[in-house]
C-alpha cells in the first residue's frame, strides 16, 4: 500500500433520503489537497478516534480513525 500525498475532495449534493449509490453518482470533485492539507485532515480525523465517540445521545464506533494516518 502506498501513502497518499494528494487527495480530492468529493461530495453528493443534499437530498432526503439520499443515501443509495444512484444519489452517491451524483458527487462531484469540489477540491483537491495538496500534501500538507491532506495531512492535517487526517490528523483531525484521527483525534476523533475511540470505540464510544459522540454527542447529545448519539454514539459510533470511530477506532478505525485511529489507522487512518498510516494511508
Amino acid at each position: 500500500m502506498t501513502t497518499a500525498t494528494a487527495g480530492n475532495v468529493v461530495m453528493s449534493p443534499a437530498q432526503a433520503g439520499s443515501a443509495y449509490g444512484i444519489h452517491l453518482r451524483l458527487a462531484k470533485l469540489v477540491a483537491t489537497l495538496d500534501a500538507q492539507q491532506l495531512a492535517q485532515l487526517k490528523a483531525a480525523v484521527a483525534k476523533t478516534a475511540g470505540a464510544n465517540v459522540g454527542s447529545q445521545g448519539v454514539t459510533t464506533d470511530n477506532a478505525g480513525a485511529a489507522a487512518l494516518t498510516a494511508i
